[in-house]
């Protein structure tokens, strides 16, 4: 394997003879003063100038000019998307809003028929228990106590119908006693 560290691999560099060529040229040249030309070469380098100024500032002013041309559509682009958008969301508020409204009216709607359900239902138990106890009720009251019997026999017997009775009835009859 070779060592040899090569900078460049070409086949015609010779190391030597660029080295003289840097020893012969090695002095440095500055800028060129324009102080130096006559009037007509003034008039050249001053053209030369102005005409590389110009094209530099036609050719950024161009891409200026792009550069704002695309701005421009950009700006048009995400305004027309925001509008897009606001006008999807506008839709789904919209939609979200009256599903709301058509569920609450259907929870509202079952909540009544179901408290009208229950309302009738109650009534209809109530009804029921009402008939049942007054049928029990007039049922004990139809029962006759015979006034031959012994007082003793007599009481126990008031008392056993009165203990049969509901509560409310027995105060009823209290209250038409007195």
């Amino acid at each position: 394997m070779d060592n040899n560290l090569q900078h460049y691999a070409s086949p015609y560099y010779d190391p030597q003879k660029a080295h003289e060529y840097y020893m012969r040229t090695r002095e440095l040249k500055g800028r060129r003063s324009a102080t130096k030309l006559s009037d007509e070469g003034k008039k050249v380098w001053s053209y030369t100038k102005n005409e590389i100024k110009a094209e530099k500032k036609a050719k950024v002013e161009g891409e200026q000019e792009k550069r704002k041309q695309t701005i421009t559509a950009l700006r048009e682009r995400a305004s027309a998307t925001r509008e897009q958008i606001s006008a999807r969301l506008k839709e789904l508020n919209d939609a979200l809003t009256k599903r709301a409204s058509r569920k609450k009216e259907a929870i509202d709607s079952d909540k009544k028929s179901d408290l009208e359900d229950i309302e009738k239902t109650s009534t209809a138990e109530k009804e029921r228990i009402t008939s049942k106890t007054n049928s029990a009720i007039e049922r004990l009251m139809a029962e006759k106590i015979p006034d031959s019997l012994p007082k003793a026999e007599r009481a126990k017997r008031i008392a056993e119908v009165t203990r049969k009775l509901p509560s409310c009835v027995r105060i009823r009859k209290r209250q038409n006693r007195k």
